[in-house]
């Protein structure tokens, strides 16, 4: 409960950078709104060190001025072996959500936002037989043995997420975020717990963090200079002198 309090205040903490961004500039500014596709370059990287583990993700993203919508879809295989137990797991992910730019007068991002997420998966664990084996992998029968089954999970979380949108050339974009991860829901088939939850990481404990860099295509289709408000001037006061009398 207190993990979960912390994470809610320090996103109403950071919702208030709007506020402090939003005083009237005394500059033109430059609106652009544009649509983005994005390939993640990190999941790529985990699969070629990692061949047996399969990371895939794209993203998408369309902006009205400062405001971006965001979709990102990806796809995750986890295999694992050990003394222990064989692990087998394949499923996909989505997250959905909102970032606010606060850059101003430049077609770079940075940005500060929150992803309502969920994944669908399966997994195998076989030759399973310790129910103390150092993953956690929780079952426990009389015969001290998992039954190889396959079993399918769901799974829900919130993120809270920053990062940068750096404008390379022409309409390449490089970027990175960093994310903060809140699990609020995952089903659990009764007899033994994943080790890895797809998109969101190791599925131990209700929070994580996470990383990650990509390429992006953004396409603008609405670019426009906003002139400043001019500020309004107060009426000159008037000042009335006594008129001058004598006795």
């Amino acid at each position: 409960m207190r993990l979960k309090a912390l994470f809610v205040m320090l996103f109403i903490s950071l919702s208030g950078l709007q506020a402090a961004f939003a005083q009237n500039a005394k500059f033109d500014s430059v609106r652009t709104s544009a649509v983005g596709i994005g390939y993640d370059l990190s999941r790529l990287y985990q699969t070629i060190i990692t061949p047996s583990d399969r990371r895939f993700e794209i993203m998408a993203d369309w902006n009205l001025n400062k405001n971006f919508f965001v979709a990102e879809y990806g796809r995750a295989t986890d295999t694992r072996h050990s003394a222990y137990y064989n692990y087998f797991s394949n499923g996909s992910y989505l997250r959905l959500g909102y970032e606010r730019n606060y850059m101003i007068n430049t077609d770079d991002v940075f940005f500060v936002g929150a992803r309502y997420a969920f994944s669908n998966y399966k997994y195998h664990a076989y030759d399973a037989r310790l129910n103390n084996d150092p993953d956690g992998l929780a079952f426990f029968g009389n015969d001290g043995k998992v039954p190889d089954a396959e079993h399918s999970i769901h799974a829900e979380w919130l993120e809270l997420v920053s990062g940068l949108k750096v404008k390379m050339y022409g309409p390449v974009y490089l970027g990175f975020t960093v994310r903060g991860k809140l699990k609020i829901d995952e089903s659990d088939n009764g007899e033994m717990r994943s080790l890895y939850i797809p998109g969101f990481g190791k599925a131990a404990g209700s929070a994580g963090v996470g990383f990650n860099y990509y390429i992006m295509i953004r396409i603008p289709y609405s670019r426009k200079i906003v002139k400043p408000e001019p500020l309004k001037s107060e009426a000159p006061v008037r000042r009335t002198s006594a008129p001058a009398g004598g006795n």
